[in-house]
């Protein structure tokens, strides 16, 4: 048999581990991985450099649900030509994820293009857990032939 103060302490105990279990976990409500993910990149453009091509494209601020989005981890860049379909190019990471001023628009300068090829470009936008947004719009572009300076 138990002393009374031994079953004061068990049920003392019970009661403190049922109030500290459920106290813990999440408090808003869980939704859906489709939800959480990154709204579609938006603007992307593609402009001739003389270095190259340049793809420049619109930061999102928002999750497919309309929340406000604080996890924006990186960007994923994909590459096609009419030969051989869209392959990865390249991550840009966001490094500016805690900092008050955030930068609002991004840009890659992709070196490897040939004179008077047509390339094509989408990006997609990643959290820090990956959820992926859906693909950007296809920018597609002609890479401009270099002309000798004098």
């Amino acid at each position: 048999m138990r002393s009374a103060s031994a079953t004061t302490r068990l049920v003392v105990a019970l009661a403190l581990t049922a109030a500290c279990a459920s106290a813990c976990g999440r408090k808003t409500p869980v939704r859906p991985p489709d939800l959480v993910a990154p709204r579609v990149v938006t603007d992307v453009v593609a402009t001739n450099t003389a270095d190259g091509i340049e793809v420049s494209w619109g930061r999102p601020t928002r999750y497919v649900d309309g929340s406000h989005m604080l996890d924006l981890a990186a960007f994923r860049i994909e590459r096609g030509r009419p030969c051989c379909g869209l392959r990865n190019l390249a991550t840009v990471e966001i490094e500016d994820r805690h900092r008050f001023r955030r930068a609002k628009t991004f840009r890659y300068l992709d070196t490897a293009v040939e004179p008077g090829q047509s390339y094509s470009y989408r990006i997609y936008a990643l959290t820090v857990d990956e959820y992926s947004s859906q693909p950007s719009e296809l920018v597609r572009i002609q890479r401009a032939l270099v002309t000798p300076q004098p």
